[in-house]
């Protein structure tokens, strides 16, 4: 029974009304009228509110109001009520929470108008059950808490870009990027960021996406431009996405330097690993030059000294000494193979003629090739390609190896390893294909997996294929393996073709001049006397010439006469190397050895090879021709007079 001191219930019966409550027990919102008095009691309750809460519409009607408000909410509902009594304005729309008869808690949405019904003042309500809404936002809120912790705490950097312009990082691409937070590069231009030599292709990159929507399935080698960063190298995969309603790309960072130091260090194994199973055939292929060589001398030898007045015996001295010559430069032409081979690994990419690679490269394997194969080189004139020389002859040397040891050697009738190539639309594509014993598919499906070989133990490593992958990836390329078990493999290589970022600038004049170049004077050091006497001798008719068989020696004949015109010097010698007396004259004779040209039998230290290459450095590569010795040292003294 209602309280004798709560306001009455009301009776409702006005058409309107009842159609407006039925409507809304029709859509499980909740309709009561509630008297605000002290204590409240609810004056009408929907049928609706009841199902809602559990209770019937008599319990809702007779009991205080607070009694159905969760406890926690209470204080905040009774302050609501004071600033209603005092005329202040309160929330139309408000969110609180109810306890059903069974002690379920449920969250609900209040839509009140303050009114009133006779003399009582009364809050009509509309009360909506949003439970199952609370519990949706609440797991949507711990899901984008759970993926923000996620991309914050990611090992490998993620990034947002609106255009070039960075709109989103974590700290993992910040310190990628060589900075601390990512506030540090958020607004920045990404192409700041970067090394200079990456950023046409990042933004080239960026406009695809944007434009077309475009998804790399590869990802891209980027390094950043920070100091603290240098010699980092980046992975990047990135995508179109929409972020907050406008395109954006989608990257993904990893740093890859530490794998790019390993692929080096694997490159440069399948490198020795190549050479030691040629070496039996380097040793092969020199030792039938230098036989003739030797032969040559000794036949000179023996009969020097019956030449006088003998034409017949000159004409023969002239063809055996043409002999010795032939077979001195065939040696250096193998150990120059080599020596570009089996070089340091170098980062450097440019221009490289690929029809003179692959020669090398025939050149290199030919005693495994000689004796299984015949190989057919077809070809075409091929514009140059965007690449590295060494590397890429270790992929063809390396694909050449392969087609031999699929042959059964002394077939060479049949066994063919046949080159192909063709170019279009700014690509080269080489196909080394040979018609050997094939790949089953079982085979096939592994041929680019680390360590997987058919080859008996100690006969392979499975690595020369995965690093003919890496090679060519490595330079914007692609390779490819098609096989049928029983009638051979072919192996398509393809490379993008050199494209110059601007015309270079007039380079020095080295060529040959007609007419002979000044009488001079120079000092020649090389720490083998009959290199340095030979050579004193041979150019003494045009220049004069002093001789030091090292370091120390050249000194002293410097403090004896400075003005040597040019200083002609080995670069690696014992005791004190062509690079020390190179810093030990920068201090002292800053303009000799500026003038200094240097000879090289295949500078092979790290430090060697930077000084040739960072001081852009004359030198000129043992075994060399003595005119294209001449001309360099011509060329020297014009400058000096």
């Amino acid at each position: 029974m209602p309280d004798p001191a709560s306001p009455p219930v009301l009776a409702v019966n006005d058409p309107l009304f009842v159609a407006v409550t039925h409507a809304a027990d029709g859509a499980g919102i909740g309709v009561v009228v509630t008297h605000l008095s002290d204590p409240m009691f609810n004056a009408f309750a929907s049928e609706g509110l009841a199902r809602m809460l559990g209770h019937t519409t008599e319990e809702l009607l007779t009991r205080p109001v607070f009694d159905f408000v969760a406890p926690d909410e209470i204080p905040r509902l009774q302050d609501l009520l004071e600033k209603v009594m005092r005329g202040d304005s309160i929330p139309l729309v408000f969110q609180t929470a109810f306890i059903r008869r069974d002690g379920e808690r449920v969250a609900v949405e209040l839509a009140t108008t303050i009114t009133t019904i006779g003399e009582h003042p009364v809050a009509v309500t509309y009360v909506t059950d949003v439970t199952r809404r609370k519990q949706a936002e609440s797991q949507i809120a711990r899901a984008e808490a759970l993926f923000r912790s996620l991309v914050l705490s990611a090992p490998d950097g993620i990034v947002i870009l609106r255009g070039p312009f960075i709109v989103f990082a974590n700290p993992a691409a910040a310190q990628l990027l060589g900075y601390d937070k990512p506030e540090d590069v958020l607004g920045r231009s990404m192409l700041d960021l970067l090394h200079p030599d990456d950023a046409r292709l990042a933004q080239e990159r960026i406009q695809n996406i944007l434009r077309s929507g475009v998804r790399y399935s590869d990802a891209i080698q980027y390094r950043p431009a920070a100091e603290r960063v240098r010699g980092t190298t980046v992975e990047v995969s990135a995508a179109a996405i929409d972020y907050e309603g406008a395109p954006a790309v989608l990257g993904f960072a990893r740093d890859i330097t530490e794998r790019k130091a390993l692929e080096s260090r694997l490159v440069r194994a399948d490198r020795l690993t190549a050479l030691g199973t040629l070496a039996a055939g380097v040793a092969h292929e020199i030792n039938n030059p230098l036989a003739y060589v030797l032969l040559s001398l000794q036949y000179l030898e023996k009969k020097l000294p019956h030449i006088h007045g003998n034409v017949d015996l000159t004409r023969s001295f002239v063809q055996r000494l043409g002999d010795a010559i032939a077979g001195a430069q065939r040696v250096g032409t193998i150990v120059r193979d080599l020596r570009t081979f089996a070089r340091p690994d170098e980062e450097s990419r440019g221009p490289v003629d690929l029809v003179s690679v692959m020669d090398s490269a025939i050149r290199v394997a030919h005693h495994e090739t000689r004796h299984r194969a015949q190989v057919i080189q077809q070809l075409p004139p091929l514009p140059m390609v965007d690449g590295n020389a060494g590397r890429l002859e270790q992929l063809f040397l390396n694909l050449l190896l392969n087609a031999a040891h699929a042959m059964e050697p002394n077939d060479l009738e049949r066994n063919q390893i046949r080159i192909t190539g063709s170019h279009d639309n700014g690509t080269v594509h080489i196909q080394v294909s040979d018609n050997g014993r094939g790949m089953p598919p079982e085979v096939l499906d592994r041929a680019f997996d680390p360590f997987f070989t058919t080859k008996p133990v100690g006969q392979g490593n499975g690595l020369g294929l995965p690093i003919c992958q890496s090679i060519a990836r490595a330079l914007d390329g692609n390779i490819a393996v098609q096989s049928e078990f029983g009638r051979g493999t072919q192996v398509s290589v393809t490379l993008q073709v050199h494209r110059p970022v601007s015309a270079p600038p007039p380079a020095e004049c080295m060529e040959l001049h007609p007419e002979a170049a000044p009488r001079g004077r120079m000092l020649i050091v090389d720490d083998e006397p009959i290199v340095a006497e030979t050579l004193a001798q041979l150019l003494s008719d045009r220049h004069d010439v002093d001789v030091a068989t090292n370091g120390m020696r050249a000194l002293d004949r410097i403090s004896t006469f400075a003005d040597y015109d040019v200083l002609l010097c080995d670069l690696v010698m014992p005791g004190m190397t062509g690079m020390q007396l190179h810093a030990r004259l920068t201090t002292t004779h800053p303009a000799l050895a500026d003038r200094m040209l240097f000879m090289t039998g295949g500078a092979f230290l790290p430090e060697a090879e930077a000084f040739i290459r960072d001081g852009d450095r004359h030198t000129i590569q043992k075994p060399f021709d003595l005119e294209a010795l001449t001309s360099l040292i011509d060329n020297a003294m014009r400058k000096r007079q």
